[in-house]
């Protein structure tokens, strides 16, 4: 099942990148550090 969720989320970035009329840097998830990490600077969970 894991795997198949990778391809679906692949497949979504994939088409959002050709969809947007700008160029993706960096894709946040909420799993990302920069979410989950409360002691760091940068985090949105403060």
């Amino acid at each position: 099942m894991g795997q198949v969720l990778h391809g679906i989320a692949g497949d979504f970035l994939r088409a959002l990148i050709k969809a947007v009329p700008y160029e993706v840097h960096t894709v946040l998830t909420d799993h990302g550090i920069h979410f989950t990490t409360p002691s760091n600077t940068a985090s949105a969970a403060r």
